[in-house]
């Protein structure tokens, strides 16, 4: 496997795992509170904050140029 290979595997390989990041996001957002067991109610600061970096998009690979600058 060459470099220029391996690039477009590691983005593919980064767009699942934020596609999987994002399901598991929004089918904790779909949980009422109260019906979160309680073991699982301890870690919801640690989700909770999860969650806050994912919207924040500090995650995201933002583009240095735009096709459209002329």
């Amino acid at each position: 496997m060459t470099l220029n290979q391996s690039l477009p595997n590691e983005r593919i390989e980064k767009l699942k795992m934020f596609k999987m990041t994002l399901e598991r996001i929004m089918l904790f957002l779909w949980l009422n509170k109260h019906d979160i067991n309680l073991v699982h109610r301890e870690k919801m600061p640690s989700v909770e904050k999860h969650i806050s970096f994912f919207l924040s998009g500090k995650n995201l690979h933002k583009p240095t140029s735009s096709p459209l600058q002329g």
